[in-house]
């Protein structure tokens, strides 16, 4: 269980939950279970969106991946979309909201690495080129730096990421 104090205080919301304890074999630090977890789920997550699929993380037995709606998801959190893995064997449902997937992506965790101290904006729908989208924004607390993710309504898939600095 990876859990955020800060985060959670305000959202009661654990960053991860994970029952492969593999994957954190010779991790001694926070920072890098995190790390490598968000490696990990940025490859999971992905391929489950392409191909409908993931293997169950409990059981190891195939599930369907879909689109969260907003109602499925933890209230406290402010997500508006995520991804479910429901898996018919065992029963057991991993979800991730957007902010959460996008956060796994490299370009994130590099941003992450430059500023650690950072927050995410609440996502905001968009239109992009006439098609349905989410902006979301990571932005640095200390510096004035922000990371903009824009990503499709319907696939979730990464349209544009950069890197903006604002001058005050």
């Amino acid at each position: 269980m990876l859990r955020c104090p800060a985060c959670f205080e305000r959202s009661q919301t654990n960053l991860a939950s994970w029952t492969d304890p593999a994957l954190f074999r010779g991790v001694k630090s926070y920072r890098s279970s995190l790390s490598r977890l968000s490696r990990y789920a940025h490859g999971y997550y992905r391929r489950g969106l392409a191909t409908g699929m993931a293997r169950c993380v409990s059981c190891g037995h195939e599930a369907p991946v879909r689109r969260a709606r907003t109602a499925e998801l933890p209230q406290k959190a402010g997500e508006i979309t995520g991804i479910i893995i429901s898996c018919p064997a065992c029963k057991r449902t991993a979800l991730v909201g957007l902010n959460g997937l996008l956060l796994c992506h490299p370009q994130a965790q590099q941003f992450w690495r430059a500023h650690p101290r950072m927050s995410t904006t609440q996502a905001q729908k968009i239109a992009v080129n006439g098609r349905a989208a989410t902006l979301t924004r990571f932005v640095a607390r200390a510096e004035a730096a922000q990371l903009e993710v824009v990503s499709d309504w319907e696939t979730l898939e990464t349209l544009r990421i950069q890197e903006v600095h604002e001058f005050a």
